[in-house]
């Protein structure tokens, strides 16, 4: 994929135009990168003054010469000339426990679970993802501490795998992870899919590349309906039938 700056490259700019390009930063911030002649210091202190009149918190950080935000120019030998530029990173900041922390993907996930299992509602929470980026947010030790359980090291899933506690808290959480595509960082959720399955635990569900993201919801479902009755019931004759095919 082509960032603007490789756009501007190839159109041959000659430096004088100003311009700014946002991304993702793969979580729920972005990063902003500037070209050379803006003063990104003055940026920064305006965004802070604007998120204090709208009342949201944000944290920045400005990354002088990010190798992520690169311009390439042609000079009059056509020779092309890489720069490296500033971005600025913004993230936003929700409050816990007095606490200003970053907000992540697992926020909202958290929030409903913790009302299905405050309301005994017998809902469920499907989260999908298919890259690196989607790691925290579908790995279901990120979840157990709604039922009251703590886990230090929460890629260490042969831990998890040993201790009743832990896994009675991944099984009480309603939250099913749909994992798309065979991105390789996230290998180790797809095994500990398989050995949580292996003991009657089907919190991971994965769908190969090329398939269907619809699919492996309608397995989560099916797989989640086949534990709490309640839901399944709830769901009706016609939408029980689709999960089943």
């Amino acid at each position: 994929a082509e960032s603007l700056e490789d756009k501007l490259g190839q159109l041959n700019a000659d430096g004088n135009a100003s311009f700014i390009s946002f991304r993702n930063n793969g979580s729920l911030g972005f990063q902003i990168a500037f070209s050379p002649d803006i003063d990104i210091q003055e940026v920064e202190i305006q965004a802070q003054k604007y998120f204090n009149d709208i009342n949201v918190k944000a944290q920045t950080q400005i990354y002088e010469s990010d190798w992520e935000a690169v311009v390439t120019r042609l000079n009059s030998d056509n020779i092309p000339t890489r720069t490296r530029l500033s971005t600025l990173n913004i993230v936003p900041v929700i409050t816990q426990d007095n606490n200003d922390v970053p907000l992540t993907k697992l926020f909202d996930v958290k929030k409903a679970a913790r009302k299905i299992i405050r309301d005994d509602s017998h809902d469920l929470v499907v989260v999908a993802g298919n890259a690196f980026n989607d790691e925290e947010m579908l790995n279901p030790l990120n979840y157990v501490d709604i039922t009251g359980i703590e886990v230090k090291d929460n890629r260490d899933y042969t831990y998890a795998l040993n201790n009743p506690s832990v896994l009675k808290a991944i099984a009480k959480t309603p939250i099913v992870s749909v994992i798309v595509g065979n991105d390789k960082d996230l290998e180790y959720l797809r095994e500990f899919g398989k050995k949580l399955s292996e003991k009657g635990i089907n919190k991971i569900v994965c769908v190969p590349e090329g398939g269907r993201l619809l699919d492996g919801v309608k397995m989560a479902m099916r797989d989640y309906s086949e534990v709490d009755n309640q839901y399944r019931y709830s769901l009706g004759s016609s939408i029980q039938e689709s999960i089943q095919r």
